[in-house]
């Protein structure tokens, strides 16, 4: 089974980033050997250019028993990395949420703060992310993940080939998100489809696929009359490794 990339985007209608924050490790898993969880940062998956800020992050394993396990992280170069070792036989799931707070675009780049700070900002946002992959043990069949619970996150169920992503936002089906697809060596996500009205696409593996593919769902909701922000952005990704 080999990585793979794509992007997913939501209600509110977004347009898709150029930059992603995804979470990549090795697909295939030993049990009692350290392996290494990276967090990366930039256009393309496996090619991190920088390492985001660790304010707000958590990063944590969900075993094959479905318990979690926090998992400390820290700058690696241009990496977040985190150390794990499995202790059973199965698949299991890497996860990662970070608030980022409110930031604003303003003439000088984007500052922390809303427009009680940056008045004059072209637009602010209360920004939140989320990312996912899954790696397994030798001869382990795949099981869907279970929700965890997030304000958006991207399940994968796979059949061979196949993928079925279900988006769920509040863990309710998202419907009527647009997904693209993102590969190594190409910086736009091309849309692919909708999620129906249980927050599902299936996706068929192309026969020349290679590399890892990642998903991105992103939601841009108005902001309450009184907050200090235009948009609640919520964004979630998924590495696939084929």
């Amino acid at each position: 089974m080999k990585p793979f990339r794509f992007t997913l985007i939501a209600a509110t209608a977004v347009a898709v980033t150029a930059h992603f924050a995804w979470l990549e490790t090795t697909p295939v898993l030993k049990v009692g050997e350290k392996t290494a969880v990276k967090i990366g940062f930039g256009h393309e998956v496996a090619s991190s250019e920088s390492a985001i800020a660790t304010e707000g992050l958590e990063v944590w394993a969900v075993d094959p028993a479905g318990s979690r396990t926090a998992l400390r992280a820290a700058a690696v170069d241009k990496w977040i990395v985190a150390d794990f070792t499995p202790k059973s036989k199965g698949v299991y799931r890497f996860v990662m949420q970070q608030d980022r707070g409110v930031l604003s675009q303003t003439t000088k780049g984007y500052k922390p703060g809303g427009r009680d700070v940056h008045p004059d900002a072209k637009k602010s946002m209360k920004m939140w992310r989320a990312a996912t992959t899954y790696a397994w043990t030798e001869g382990s069949s795949f099981a869907g993940g279970q929700p965890q619970g997030l304000p958006l996150e991207i399940l994968l169920d796979r059949r061979g080939n196949e993928l079925e992503l279900t988006v769920l936002r509040n863990g309710k089906p998202a419907a009527d998100v647009e997904i693209g697809m993102n590969v190594p060596g190409q910086e736009e996500a091309a849309p692919i489809g909708k999620t129906g009205a249980h927050g599902k696409l299936t996706y068929s593996k192309p026969a020349n696929a290679k590399g890892p593919a990642l998903f991105v769902a992103s939601i841009a909701d108005p902001a309450p009359k009184t907050a200090n922000y235009d948009t609640n952005n919520l964004s979630s990704v998924l590495v696939v490794n084929w």
